[in-house]
Formats: C-alpha cells, structure tokens, sequence
C-alpha cells in the first residue's frame, strides 16, 4: 500500500500536471516552449480533447473499485449488464466529462451552469430508467473517484489551467463526476430498444417461416387434397395433378382412349 501510493503521489500525479501543462502548446504559445503553438485553435483543441478523452478511458479502467462494481453488478443481474458494459459506459463518461471539464478550464466559464445541465439530464434519465440500472448509475459516480482518476484528474485540471492562465484550475473533477451517471443511464436505456427490435425480428422471421411453409405444402397437394409425388408420376401425373384430377380416373381414361384406338378385328369369311 505504501509503494502504492508513492507511485500515485509521484509518479501518477507528476505525470497528470505534466500532461495538463503540456497539452495546451497544441493551440497556444507557452513561456517553455518557443516552438508553440503547434497547430491552430480549432486544430489544436481537437487533439487536446481526443488526448483527453483516451487519458481519462485509461485511468478510469484502472481503476481496481470499477472492475469490482462491474463483477458484483454482472453477477445481481444474472449476465444481463455484464462487468464489460458497465465498465466500457463508465470510462466514456468519465472521459467525456474530462473533455468538457477542459472547456469549462479554457473559456472560463462558470462551473454552475456545468452542474445544473448535468443534473438536469442525470435527473431526467432516472426517471425513464428501470430503478435497478439507477441504482447501479449512481453508484458508479462514486466509484470513479478512487485513488487513481482523482489525483490524475485534479493533476491535469490544475497543470491545464496553469498553462491557460486560467483564473482557477477547479471544476474538471465535479463535472467528470456527474458524467458516469449518465453514461450508464444512456446505455441502460439504449440496450432495452435494442433487445425488443431483437425479438420483434425473431418473431416476424418465425411468422414468414410459417407462412412460406404452409405455401410450399398447400402447393404439393392435388385436387382433392392428397399429397402428389410428381417424381413418380412423370408427365401426365404432373398435367393432372394441376388439373386436379384423380390418378384412377386418368388411368381409366387412357384405357378407353386406347381400346377405341384400335381397329376392329376383321370377321373370318363364310365359306
């Protein structure tokens, strides 16, 4: 535990103010570094925000109190919100309210109406949501601040604010907190459609089946409903069958046909 947290202290932490120190040199010319800015604004912003968001999918998934959350989580449901789901729409709110924390850093705007936005849409979401997903999103918010993201947050947070000259570097770790929530809640929700459009196609697919069935053995049938094996019969067994036409009397009908076929017998001469 000890080497644990050193590692998180100075090597977790030196390597998250780095990172945000360094990062706005894409879009903005910084004292260290003559060369920059590297990019334009819009150029440069683009690539802060996807390095961020892949920072924030890495450290969230190394996170040990997540992947404890999802195993517990899979195995209450019964496999039905696998430790992969839970885990996948945890790092993606998490990253996503990285990157929106790092617009709030870089316009200075003002934290509040990041708070109450967020709300608004978690509250909404809980709603809609089935009570047991709900419970899981909201818990999750907690699980994120463990002793891996926090420190990596709040390092890139206050290093990126450092280097924008942002009047105060706080808020990045409040709004990344509410995001896992609904993350969660958007996947829950997304999942239900989903699995009825699954079985509403299953169901359609075994009414075709039948339908396409009932046809092809309507149609193997003669006229007075017995089954024809047209392999058997040849020609004429296949020209009655579409007529409806019973196999004895076309055997009857071809014996009369063939005896008034036949000339008559010559009487023998009288002597």
């Amino acid at each position: 535990m000890i080497l644990f947290n050193l590692g998180l202290t100075y090597g977790f932490a030196a390597l998250g103010d780095m990172t945000g120190v360094t990062l706005p040199s894409a879009f903005l010319a910084v004292p260290y570094d003559p060369k920059s800015p590297y990019y334009n604004f819009a150029g440069g912003v683009t690539i802060v925000m996807l390095t961020l968001f892949l920072l924030g999918v890495l450290a969230t998934k190394a996170e040990p109190a997540l992947n404890v959350l999802g195993e517990t989580v899979e195995t209450l449901s019964s496999g039905k919100f696998t430790k992969k789901m839970l885990i996948y729409a945890v790092c993606i709110g998490v990253a996503t309210g990285m990157c929106v924390g790092a617009t709030k850093i870089l316009f200075q705007l003002p934290l509040i109406y990041f708070i109450l936005a967020k709300y608004v849409v978690a509250c909404g979401l809980t709603v809609v949501a089935r009570e047991s997903i709900t419970a899981v999103a909201w818990d999750s918010a907690g699980v994120t601040t463990g002793p891996v993201t926090v420190p990596f947050v709040l390092a890139i947070g206050i290093g990126f604010s450092k280097a924008v000259d942002a009047s105060e570097g706080f808020g990045m770790l409040t709004v990344m907190s509410v995001a896992p929530i609904i993350s969660v809640l958007a996947m829950s929700l997304m999942k239900q459609p989903a699995k009825k459009a699954a079985a509403e196609l299953a169901r359609v697919s075994k009414i075709g089946i039948a339908k396409v069935s009932t046809a092809l053995g309507a149609g193997s049938r003669g006229g007075d409903g017995r089954v024809i094996d047209f392999a058997s019969q040849g020609p004429a067994g296949n020209d009655a069958s579409n007529r409806g036409i019973p196999m004895e009397r076309i055997g009857e009908h071809s014996a009369i046909e063939a005896g008034t076929s036949q000339p008559a017998a010559s009487e023998p001469a009288k002597p």
